[in-house]
């Protein structure tokens, strides 16, 4: 669903509220994000798995859904990644809102709401602002899509192994865990 933005304040306030919709701001629009318990547990194990990783090694930050992205071309629109991954060498310092800077690493996890085509052009989105690398989790067929910057697109299942390349150095993981049983 969406609605347009009638102020700046409103557009903030709807965009940083813990409490109910998540929503996104797309071309000047707040869009309600479509998320499933499904969608959110799966994506707590990515967090999980990525973010343990990345706390072992040092590499940066692994943040959730309710970080609101400004890294777009048109200046009314902030999205929101299920999962994001942000190098400790480009990650800002101190909390300055809205992440302004691409994330490495972005993980969508797909909701039984969610379209094909704004999936893809979601993806296209992302590595348009500069995300390095995207993975579209697909709970449903137990899939994920890996969409590097540069190179050809990949789908994984089943005992595949997931790499960070890299942009995660050193991750890995077989897909099934990101699925529960």
């Amino acid at each position: 669903m969406a609605t347009p933005v009638t102020s700046i304040e409103e557009t903030e306030a709807a965009l940083l509220a813990k409490d109910g919709p998540s929503y996104e701001l797309v071309d000047g629009e707040l869009r309600e994000r479509n998320v499933s318990f499904q969608s959110s547990r799966i994506a707590g194990f990515v967090m999980t798995v990525l973010g343990s990783h990345v706390r072992a090694n040092r590499l940066g930050s692994v943040t959730d859904s309710e970080l609101g992205i400004r890294i777009f071309d048109d200046p009314m629109t902030t999205r929101k990644a299920d999962v994001a991954f942000i190098s400790a060498a480009r990650a800002p310092r101190g909390d300055q809102g809205f992440l302004r800077v691409a994330p490495d690493l972005v993980v969508e996890v797909v909701s039984p709401g969610d379209k094909a085509s704004e999936v893809r052009a979601k993806v296209d989105e992302w590595l348009h602002a500069g995300v390095r690398l995207v993975w579209v989790v697909y709970p449903e067929a137990r899939e994920v899509h890996v969409y590097p910057a540069e190179g050809r697109a990949s789908i994984l299942s089943g005992d595949d192994q997931l790499t960070g390349g890299d942009v995660v150095p050193g991750f890995t993981c077989g897909v099934a865990a990101f699925f529960p049983e």
